[in-house]
């Protein structure tokens, strides 16, 4: 919520522009409204469709989305907005939006332009194929408009008020209320969206949320919420093809959320109100603090803070990515400083034809457009720059300000409706000039009856017709799920009486009883006393038994009653805080989203003629919904072997979810690895699950089990499952299979030859092998030592699983008083990376031939 600090900030900005219009990909341009004002922004939910944001005073940013060779561009001080070709470098035509000396503040897409007065609290639709008006409401005075793109086929276009911290749908052609407003009970610090289509709102208190439109429900659906650590009211948007930037300066600070490349940085520079743009690549993410002089760059591993008031750009303002280059408008100057993402100064700077210059998109072009200038300064993809005439003395300007506009639809509606209803003004009829405020939330589609109006008569008895309708004949209570209409309590049903009372006796209640509703309890209101000059007991009443119902995912649903005087509008404001929203007078219903996990009272207060009266507030209602995040997701893995066991064991720990008003019952864990899944359920308090594999040694000596894994963590309460988060965990190598037992025998028995004469000491003995099943199943090496040669000692490979082996006996001759026995051994080594071991030692003796002392070698 914007801090009534900082309205100073912008009323001293009166006239420094900050436009843009976007490229053929059309994205949503705008400056963060300074704190202390609302900051209204215009959303669009919708594929192709464009984004744009404006601000300051006077007309301040223009978008367009289409890529027609044309560019609006606005002169903030004639109160027009410019159309230029910048293929031939005129203009091609003007339409007149406001009043000079009115704060403007305006955005265009798929051939319509909205127009925020923040001097007189409204907001127009123009269609400009036509240049008419087609639709306006009240909005909070005093906001900054902008729209955000959603790509997908169902869209809507979504009302974000920073002052309300509200978000609302509304009708793109009349502007008028539709579905559930999305609501922030602690504050709205910023909303954006990425190209995936999440919507991403920040709290002030750090509360990030991701919603996601649903277009059959009419609503914003929280898909996850986390905290975006020393994050605060200040803090701005930059939007993503994939996630999002938080750059904060209240505790300066920067963060990426959802970009897959998830980082924090300090960022001490960063203070006072940030000029940031919406959309850029996640790779160059710039942001300018004008009361450091400070433009901060976030590129990959690396956040650089470039003071520009060294190169006479002391108050650096909105800054765009344009070809890789980011472009820094001077707003105490007149010129574009060039920087790249090192930070350092990328050519010349760029002389403007005036001061504080802004930039606008288009096209593949940046316009750097000058208010108040004849020409403007367009910038080519390689740098290079041209000067075209953006404004002309015999350029006819088109008269777009509301009292020159087309009927307003409803008007138009009530001519062909009243020779059906019957003469006289419709029952709500407001003031000229009042174009209803906010109007009611209407879920196309559903019937929504005709509002009941104050009978002129004293109907005596139930009105005929069937039961449940109202004296004209049109339905009463809530049909097909449409808010409240007429003067009966939400949720009346058949046999209800008729609204109207006879003259004199307040709507709904017995004769004296000026509210009609109960006398004590949640919502019951006091009634106005009455004005000089008002008949007897027409006076303006609070709006009474004033309830709250919460439902799943944060919606709840605000309803009262109200009798007496009929309201012109009903504000729906927390009990203490800010409004949330504006219905018409014959409204008594509304339906609002607000954060999971929050508790929350309404108050409602009726408005007619300039006088209010508000309701004691509704019940407490605490909001819930599935749970957030599991936070700070990690794991390890490990072998825990046994005897006859390969144990494969994965470990994953993490944080508490947010409970989100309804306490966490259980998580649930998955892990994936190489041999498969396992899941498990663990409580609500646990903090950690242990899933694990195995293999059986004795089965495979050399089984293979365990690698890396991927994990995932899943709060569950009451409500439903939260969100997933998942972990990558890289596997420890595979210890070596457990060696055999030591000292097993291998060697059963020998048979031994000799080669030719016994007396020469040559031949061959072969062993029988019988080697236990861990010696023949091992997966290592084996190898035999041979004893006893006179050469020496032998040895040699064996397979592990041999049966038999011929070992070479080399004894030479021997000489009396040798009696020709020589005795011969053998041992078996088994190893692998885990060590070795050896077997028993086999042995066995050999008998020759021996010669006399001195005989003759044969």
């Amino acid at each position: 919520m914007r801090s009534p600090s900082r309205v100073g900030r912008v009323r001293a900005a009166a006239g420094t522009l900050r436009s843009r219009v976007s490229a053929a990909v059309p994205e949503r341009v705008r400056r963060r409204g300074a704190r202390g004002t609302a900051e209204l922004s215009v959303v669009m939910v919708v594929g192709a469709m464009v984004a744009g944001v404006f601000f300051g005073q006077g007309i301040t940013r223009t978008a367009v989305e289409i890529a027609d060779g044309l560019t609006w561009l606005s002169d903030s001080p004639s109160g027009r907005v410019i159309q230029v070709n910048p293929a031939t470098g005129r203009p091609e035509l003007a339409l007149q939006v406001g009043e000079e000396g009115d704060e403007l503040e305006l955005v265009q897409y798929d051939g319509r332009m909205y127009v925020l007065n923040r001097t007189t609290g409204a907001l127009t639709a123009y269609d400009l194929t036509s240049i008419l008006r087609s639709g306006q409401r009240r909005i909070t005075e005093g906001g900054a408009v902008h729209t955000l793109r959603v790509p997908g086929p169902d869209g809507a276009l979504l009302l974000v008020d920073d002052e309300s911290s509200t978000i609302s749908a509304i009708d793109p052609v009349s502007t008028a209320s539709i579905g559930t407003t999305w609501v922030s009970a602690t504050g709205l610090a910023d909303a954006a969206v990425d190209d995936t289509g999440a919507v991403w709102a920040l709290e002030d208190d750090g509360s990030l949320h991701e919603l996601s439109w649903d277009a059959e429900r009419l609503e914003l659906r929280t898909e996850a919420t986390s905290v975006v650590e020393r994050s605060g009211a200040g803090s701005v948007l930059v939007a993503h093809p994939d996630g999002i930037t938080v750059f904060g300066p209240d505790q300066g600070m920067v963060a990426q959320v959802g970009t897959g490349e998830d980082t924090t940085a300090e960022a001490p520079k960063l203070v006072g109100e940030l000029l940031a743009p919406e959309r850029t690549p996640a790779e160059l993410v710039p942001v300018s603090s004008p009361e450091s002089s400070t433009v901060a760059l976030l590129s990959p591993g690396e956040l650089r803070e470039v003071n520009l008031a060294t190169v006479g750009c002391a108050e650096p303002a909105t800054p765009e990515v344009f070809h890789d280059v980011v472009y820094v408008p001077c707003g105490d100057g007149e010129k574009v400083v060039r920087l790249g993402a090192d930070g350092q100064r990328v050519g010349e700077d760029i002389p403007t034809p005036g001061a504080s210059p802004e930039l606008v998109l288009d096209d593949d072009m940046l316009i750097i457009n000058t208010p108040g200038t004849p020409e403007a300064v367009v910038v080519n993809g390689d740098g290079t720059t041209d000067t075209i005439v953006r404004d002309d003395p015999a350029l006819v300007t088109t008269p777009g300000l509301p009292q020159s506009g087309p009927p307003d639809l409803q008007d138009t509606l009530d001519q062909l409706l009243q020779p059906i209803l019957g003469g006289g003004d419709r029952p709500d009829q407001r003031p000229e000039g009042d174009d209803g405020g906010d109007l009611p939330e209407i879920r196309p589609g559903a019937p929504t009856g005709r509002p009941s109006g104050e009978p002129s008569g004293n109907p005596t008895g139930n009105p005929t017709g069937s039961p449940g309708t109202d004296p004209s004949g049109g339905p009463t209570g809530n049909p097909g799920g449409n808010p409240c209409r007429g003067r009966e309590r939400c949720g009346q049903g058949p046999g209800s009486t008729p609204s109207g009372t006879p003259s004199g006796s307040p709507s709904g209640g017995p004769s004296g009883s000026p509210t009609g509703g109960p006398s004590g309890g949640p919502g019951t209101g006091t009634p106005s006393p009455s004005e000089p000059g008002e008949p007897g007991g027409m006076v303006l009443a609070a709006p009474t038994g004033v309830t709250a119902q919460a439902s799943a995912e944060g919606r709840v649903t605000v309803s009262w009653s109200h009798a007496g005087k009929p309201a012109e509008s009903f504000v729906v404001a927390f009990d203490g805080g800010q409004e949330i929203t504006r219905q018409a007078g014959d409204v008594r219903q509304v339906q609002l989203t607000v954060p999971p996990g929050q508790s929350v009272a309404f108050v409602v207060t009726a408005v007619a003629d300039g006088r209010k009266a508000a309701s004691a507030p509704s019940n407490i209602v605490t909001t819930n919904g599935v749970p957030g995040e599991p936070t700070q997701v990690t794991g390890g893995a490990e072998y825990q072997p046994t005897e006859t066991l390969q144990r494969y064991v994965v470990t994953v720990r993490w944080g508490a979810a947010a409970a989100n008003g309804s306490e966490v019952t259980r998580y649930d864990v998955s892990v994936t690895t190489p041999d498969g899944t396992q899941n498990v359920s663990v409580g609500g308090g646990e903090r950690s699950a242990t899933v694990e594999w195995s293999c059986d040694l004795t089965a495979d000596a050399a089984c293979q089990v365990g690698g890396d894994a991927t994990a995932s963590v899943t709060a569950v309460n009451a409500v439903g499952a939260g969100r997933t988060v998942s972990t990558q965990i890289t596997g420890p190598q595979q210890p070596a299979p457990p060696l055999p037992r030591a000292g097993s025998a291998i060697a059963t028995r020998a048979s031994h030859s000799w080669s030719g004469i016994s007396v020469e000491g040559f031949g061959q003995t072969t062993l029988a092998l019988q080697p236990p099943a861990d010696w023949a199943g091992f997966s290592g090496t084996c190898e035999w030592r041979h004893t006893g040669n006179t050469t020496g000692v032998a040895s040699g490979p064996v397979d592990c699983d041999a049966t038999s082996l011929t070992v070479q006996i080399q004894n030479g001759y021997l000489r009396e008083p040798n009696d020709g026995v020589v005795e011969h051994s053998i041992v078996f080594t088994a190893s692998n990376s885990g060590g070795s071991v050896q077997s028993r030692t086999f042995t066995w003796t050999t008998r020759q031939q021996v010669l006399c002392r001195t005989c003759e070698k044969p």
